[in-house]
């Protein structure tokens, strides 16, 4: 499966690899919510915790797919930082 989501430690965990089709993001959607919803309500309403959203990208296009991501969210309250390997990302969530 090109898709491997897990809750565990009050974590939501997405992991994707390989090539990543159509159906693997629709079944990425539904597992973890409504993807538009959950923006409108980040617009509407602050978060009741700060959010901190680690991604890690392998490859130069990987990263700067997660760069754009970390632009785009945007919000005194919501932090995303790009990692290279996912020990330095889990280490980067134990902090917070």
């Amino acid at each position: 499966m090109a898709v491997d989501i897990s809750f565990e430690g009050g974590r939501i965990q997405i992991t994707f690899g390989g090539a990543i089709t159509a159906v693997d993001l629709t079944d990425c959607m539904k597992a973890v919510g409504d993807v538009a919803n959950i923006a409108h309500l980040r617009e509407t309403i602050a978060p009741a915790n700060p959010i901190r959203t680690a991604v890690v990208a392998h490859t130069a296009a990987q990263q700067g797919y997660a760069r754009m991501f970390q632009t785009l969210n945007d919000h005194p309250l919501v932090t995303v930082a790009v990692f290279s390997d996912r020990a330095a990302a889990d280490a980067w969530q134990d902090q917070g």
